[in-house]
């Protein structure tokens, strides 16, 4: 069995063994796939391979990858015909070699250098190549995971088909240049709300007794700096003021000591 497989293969001989199918004379290819089925978490065998690629993310460390967990219940063996990246790369360890009825495969797939997720797909077909099973996946930097699934005839998933399971999944990032546009969308709204916010958070700011003016000042110019990127513009005059206001009321604070 190989290391990113799990799972005694659910055959004939498998099947032949339980009482239900003890007088059975032919068993079929359905009657493997619905055993398959009945026993998916048997042996504990889904826990296993997902420690298997949570041991590949440990090893990984941060960043975005995807821990990608396959079972075969089709009743026959099936392989990795093809796959296709779209952002990453696989992790370490290759896909499921062979992968037979009953049994399940993991892998992990990495973020690339950019600060961009993980998306990616591979196929698996069957011996006789009668058909393709394809997953996809999209773990983007920001939105939410998507997972896309789909079965059809022998090699139906070349070059072509790409752009279509691309459009299915929805939420793959283009490039840095679109991740950009979707934080400033999200985190830099110029709605009148989040004005309003930035603007009572400069206008309450206050210099606590025994605080570091350096720091205050920063602080300061943190929160115009986050008005200036939703296009609201300081005038000197407004800096003046707000200036102006606070050292008034550090000397009054002095006053009161003395």
């Amino acid at each position: 069995m190989a290391f990113n497989v799990s799972g005694t293969p659910i055959d004939v001989n498998f099947c032949r063994a339980l009482p239900e199918y003890s007088n059975t004379k032919d068993i079929t290819r359905l009657d493997m796939a619905r055993t398959a089925i009945k026993y998916m978490n048997a042996e504990r065998k889904d826990s296993n391979v997902r420690r298997y690629v949570e041991n590949l993310k440990s090893k990984y460390g941060d960043g975005i990858s995807a821990l990608c967990v396959v079972y075969n219940a089709t009743g026959e063996t099936v392989t990795p015909i093809t796959n296709h990246d779209w952002h990453g790369h696989l992790g370490e360890g290759p896909f499921p070699p062979l992968l037979q009825n009953g049994q399940w495969g993991g892998f992990l797939h990495v973020h690339p250098t950019a600060p961009i997720g993980s998306a990616g797909a591979v196929v698996f077909g069957d011996a006789s190549r009668s058909y393709d099973w394809l997953l996809a996946w999209s773990v983007p930097f920001i939105s939410s995971n998507t997972a896309y699934t789909m079965v059809r005839e022998a090699d139906h998933h070349d070059d072509t088909v790409w752009g279509t399971v691309q459009d299915k999944l929805g939420n793959i990032e283009t490039s840095p240049t679109t991740l950009w546009q979707k934080l400033e969308k999200i985190y830099m709204s110029k709605s009148l709300s989040n004005r309003l916010y930035l603007k009572k958070d400069l206008y309450q700011l206050r210099m606590d007794d025994g605080s570091d003016l350096g720091d205050h000042i920063l602080e300061f110019n943190r929160l115009a700096s986050q008005l200036s990127s939703i296009c609201v513009k300081l005038e000197e005059e407004d800096q003046l003021l707000w200036t102006q206001a606070e050292l008034m009321v550090r000397v009054q604070a002095v006053k009161a000591k003395v």
